[in-house]
């Protein structure tokens, strides 16, 4: 497959989802980019270049980091079964930092109280 898309590095935040929302395919060829998973989160369908010789069961540690990316453009169906699942789980991340920052913040100010 051949680059024939905006090249996203060293562009600020706005503009890089200006064009995910801007584009219907995203292929990354960087395996454990975040930008995969804010390109589907835009609606692109968002495409991991294999390496090769490694097969999609080793190329994630868990599922759950593959759901709304597709390993290669013959996994697209994957990314598009799962794309509910992958922002479920993401909002579940976000909750459980926002409640282990807040667990922090408490034992700090009940420490300095003292």
């Amino acid at each position: 497959h051949k680059l024939d898309g905006p090249v996203i590095d060293n562009l600020p935040h706005q503009k890089i989802a200006e064009i995910f929302n801007n584009h219907e395919y995203c292929v990354s060829y960087d395996m454990h980019t975040m930008y995969s998973v804010y390109a589907a989160m835009c609606g692109c369908k968002s495409i991991v270049q294999p390496e090769p010789g490694l097969p999609k069961n080793e190329w994630q540690p868990s599922v759950e980091l593959t759901y709304g990316i597709a390993y290669g453009h013959d996994d697209l169906e994957w990314a598009k079964k799962t794309k509910g699942l992958m922002t479920e789980y993401h909002h579940q991340i976000q909750a459980t930092n926002l409640k282990s920052v807040e667990a922090f913040a408490n034992k700090c100010e009940a420490h300095f109280k003292k």
